[in-house]
């Protein structure tokens, strides 16, 4: 298709750039990459971001039918955390924000517009917020290999273990529906070759209504 030809060419064209962009944060380049436009990179000094071989990154508009609201941002927040991508992952306008870690196994897939954050930011209580507003709370996230996450999925801090578990699919309620049941300490897992779905993860935030997209939301002291 005509398109798929420009979009080539101009990945070919600003190629310099973004391998400048990756080496100048520090970030090991791989093999057999496809950067569609620049990504945000945000690394925290003391902070490790690993990509796998094989990665493809869109953050172009153009480079994809679901027109990106965002480019793909890779960001680090703590001196400790890791960003660990394994190989053969596509990521369309995905935001990977990690404060502690986030382990992402091979042949993963992330729809269009779709967030990964082991990081609350800010504190839940007005307490916490008032003592230290960027002191939010932080926990691992771990997705196993062949799993794919559909457009604007969003995975909060704690979803981890991976391995083969029974397909569950519940998209458009406020509860887990990534397919991977969840291990013996009562935490979601996301299990190898399951998919994770926008309205998700009731677990693992404890706000679900903040992203059911229909109905009025309720008073906030509703939680």
């Amino acid at each position: 298709m005509p398109w798929t030809a420009r979009l080539e060419l101009r990945r070919r064209v600003a190629w310099p750039l973004v391998r400048a962009q990756f080496a100048w944060h520090g970030v090991a380049w791989g093999a057999d990459w496809k950067i569609f436009g620049r990504p945000i990179i945000q690394r925290h000094r003391g902070s490790r971001i690993a990509l796998g071989d094989g990665l493809t990154l869109r953050s172009w508009p153009r480079s994809h039918p679901l027109a990106l609201t965002a480019p793909v941002v890779l960001s680090t927040r703590r001196a400790d955390a890791v960003l660990k991508i394994g190989e053969d992952c596509g990521f369309t306008g995905t935001t990977l924000v990690a404060a502690d870690r986030i382990t992402i196994g091979d042949r993963v897939l992330v729809g269009g517009n779709a967030s990964i954050v082991d990081f609350d930011f800010h504190p839940l209580t007005p307490e916490g917020r008032a003592e230290n507003i960027n002191a939010g709370a932080a926990a691992p996230i771990l997705i196993g290999d062949d799993v794919f996450a559909e457009m604007g999925a969003l995975v909060m801090r704690g979803l981890r273990r991976r391995g083969r578990a029974p397909q569950r699919r519940d998209a458009g309620r406020a509860e887990s529906s990534y397919g991977g049941g969840e291990s013996r300490d009562g935490r979601p897992r996301a299990a190898s070759g399951s998919r994770l779905s926008v309205g998700t993860l009731k677990p693992i935030l404890r706000l679900p209504w903040i992203f059911v997209r229909r109905g009025p939301m309720p008073p906030l002291h509703s939680y």
